[in-house]
């Protein structure tokens, strides 16, 4: 239970025949009825805040008339480790609510939560030392015309985390919010009665929560006074049959609005320097790299030189006409002369 007692103004139950509930004399609401994973569910989260402590009311279309809501915030993108409050409304004499940690998908037991490796209320979480901190302040069924049911439940708890199962509320910044509807098992006690969710979003949703307190106008004097009545008389003097008009209540202040979150600064990386293409002076690589055979071919392929290199070929011997021409006439002149002498 919390260490300090809390005041507070019960916000007004707006609850017509045939109508769906709503709650007034909360500052900031939020709707969650189009976030449901498997279909569109009405929840309506209405919230206050003061210094010291969150104030939330939960308006919950009901799975069945015996079915539980719970609301929380999440250290992650999910359920699980998320600080959760949970409430069942289980008769006149059976409005319940409590302070969990989701540890994990297994129903809540004493057993079980020992190490907070399930559904647990904080209270079970002996080995972390954690406390219920959530305190209820109201909780109704309300049916409306249709046959629908809706639980509305009111609570408070702390801003400020005063135990290793529970996590700060921050407002003016993104903060992850989970929320589901299940149902109970009839045959269990709270909390144990507790089983899986069956409707629920696909992750947790992040928010950015306003501080405010908000307070509801106080209500006009609707009914004047009383005339008085005439004397009587030989004719009798008539009354004032008119009273005069009560005056209207003023309208309550609103909370101020949060600050707004300054903006990220995005910086750019600088671009990496390209590399140099290895093709530069293709003809003089292909000739560094097939010395000292000769070149057959170069080309480049993707930045990279590509060549074929061979052994030079010896030259073919040259003979030309006038060389043998010569070589005849003087065999010819060298027997001639031998023949003349």
């Amino acid at each position: 239970m919390m260490t300090q007692t809390v005041v507070v103004v019960l916000a007004s139950l707006v609850a017509l025949s045939g109508a769906v509930p709503t709650l007034e004399g909360y500052a900031h609401f939020l709707n969650f009825t189009e976030l449901f994973y498997e279909a569109p569910r009405l929840y309506s989260f209405y919230y206050r805040s003061d210094d010291t402590y969150f104030y939330g009311g939960v308006v919950c279309k009901l799975e069945t008339v015996d079915s539980w809501c719970g609301f929380g915030f999440s250290n992650s993108t999910g359920m699980l480790m998320s600080d959760a409050i949970i409430g069942w409304y289980g008769g006149a004499d059976q409005k319940l609510v409590g302070d969990f940690y989701l540890g994990g998908q297994t129903n809540p037991s004493e057993p079980a939560c020992i190490n907070g490796a399930a559904v647990c209320r904080d209270d079970w979480i002996t080995n972390l030392e954690c406390q219920n901190n959530a305190e209820l302040i109201s909780m109704d069924r309300v049916t409306e015309g249709s046959g629908d049911s809706f639980l509305v439940i009111q609570w408070a708890r702390p801003i400020l985390a005063t135990d290793q199962c529970d996590r700060n509320v921050t407002f003016g910044e993104p903060i992850s919010i989970v929320f589901a509807v299940g149902q109970v098992d009839s045959e269990a006690v709270w909390p144990e009665n507790i089983r899986q969710h069956s409707a629920r979003p696909v992750e947790a949703n992040s928010f950015i929560l306003q501080l405010g307190a908000g307070t509801t106008g106080t209500t006009g004097i609707t009914t004047g006074t009383t005339g008085t009545t005439g004397t009587t008389g030989t004719t009798g003097t008539t009354g004032i049959t008119t009273g005069v008009a009560g005056t209207t209540g003023t309208t309550g202040t609103t909370g101020t609005t949060g600050t707004t979150g300054t903006t990220g600064v995005m910086t750019t990386g600088t671009t990496g320097t390209t590399g140099l293409p290895n093709c530069d002076n293709l003809t003089q690589k292909c000739k560094d790299a097939c010395s000292p055979k000769q070149v057959l071919s170069c080309r480049c392929v993707n930045f990279t030189p590509k060549y074929d290199c061979g052994d030079v070929a010896a030259a073919p011997t040259q003979f030309s006409l006038f060389s043998i021409s010569s070589s005849a006439v003087m065999a010819v002149i060298f027997f001639w002369l031998v023949g003349v002498f």
